[in-house]
């Protein structure tokens, strides 16, 4: 995996964090809640799934951008000197 994907996945878990926590906050508080107690991460995205669901796409349909604008954005990201 080149670094430059990395970044990219970073970048993007840092946007969904954020948008979460704006947008979302009790079930971001409710989430941490339940994952707290785990020790390890082998139920993360059922736990995800149980507190938000699986629309990714209606939480914030008015200020999100577009799969295609999202796509676009992230391929025209680069990072010098990487």
């Amino acid at each position: 995996m080149g670094i430059q994907r990395v970044l990219i996945g970073y970048a993007q878990s840092w946007a969904l964090f954020r948008m979460l926590m704006e947008e979302q906050p009790r079930a971001m508080r409710q989430y941490f809640e339940l994952i707290h107690p785990r020790r390890t991460p082998d139920h993360r995205l059922a736990d995800f799934v149980e507190v938000f669901g699986t629309d990714l796409e209606s939480w914030s349909a008015a200020t999100a951008p577009t799969s295609s604008e999202s796509r676009r954005a992230s391929a025209e990201l680069t990072f010098p000197g990487l």
